[in-house]
């Protein structure tokens, strides 16, 4: 996919950029179709736009409550606490199922019967609280010394990374479980992953600066990466909980380099 047939084809790339926004959010109004087979692949370019959106809105819920005087904690939680609601909580179930599966299971099929039918217990709701109070404590850090512009670029940064690099693991991963949203996702186009991890890298440079985004850019890789590598090892590929595993693993990373960079 070069420039040219890109804005040639403008009326898909539109629709890829709302197939994106209607997979990874709850913002897109009226019927919510499942996405047929290999509509995520070709929309993957555009997973960090939606990052982007769902940043902002962490950003705005930020600002209203920080207006109102909540402490700076107490608003950092709100934040991640939006960008959860937006996103219908997808991530963070995701990660409690991984835990729960790769943590508890015996052999492959017990875990990926786990994470697919298997209520979370003690490792789940664990994994939930250290990822939110890890997030939460981590913009709470960049708010106390760079304030409302600060949390708002922590949080466009970590939403689009955390989604920009995910085509990657689309990409060069193998699904572990056929009929799972991920094994139906396709396998994206070069293309499309070198234009997403572009497109990230860009919003992280704008919402972090050159220096943090791009070290932003090289622990979330590194973070998400290793999340992947995990999972490759207990069940030999990857399925939607363990990407948004993955996922998290990502926007955790990215927060904390721009925690220690305050």
């Amino acid at each position: 996919m070069n420039l040219d047939d890109f804005t040639r084809d403008w009326p898909a790339r539109r629709a890829d950029a709302r197939a994106a926004l209607t997979f990874f959010t709850r913002l897109v109004w009226g019927d919510r179709p499942a996405p047929v087979l290999g509509e995520l692949a070709a929309a993957s370019w555009a997973f960090p736009l939606t990052g982007l959106v769902i940043g902002v809105c962490g950003a705005v819920a930020y600002a209203i409550v920080a207006q109102f005087g909540v402490p700076v904690p107490a608003a950092a939680l709100l934040a991640v606490a939006t960008t959860a609601l937006v996103t219908g909580g997808q991530h963070e179930d995701g990660l409690a199922r991984t835990i729960e599966g790769l943590g508890r299971g015996g052999d492959v099929g017990d875990r990926l019967r786990l994470m697919r039918d298997g209520p979370n217990g003690a490792l789940g709701v664990l994994a939930i609280v250290l990822s939110v109070g890890l997030r939460a404590g981590a913009l709470f850090a960049v708010g106390a010394t760079f304030g409302t512009a600060g949390i708002s670029g922590a949080l466009v940064a970590c939403h689009a990374i955390a989604r920009g690099l995910l085509p990657a693991a689309l990409r060069w991963g193998e699904p572990a479980a056929p009929g799972d949203w991920a094994a139906e996702a396709g396998r994206p186009e070069t293309a499309n992953v070198t234009t997403a991890a572009a497109i990230a890298l860009v919003l992280a440079f704008l919402a972090l600066g050159i220096k943090a985004g791009l070290v932003a850019m090289i622990v979330g890789a590194a973070a998400m990466a290793a999340a992947s590598y995990a999972a490759h090892r207990r069940i030999g590929g990857f399925t939607g909980d363990t990407l948004s595993a993955v996922e998290q693993a990502g926007e955790i990373a990215v927060l904390l380099v721009a925690a220690a960079w305050s």
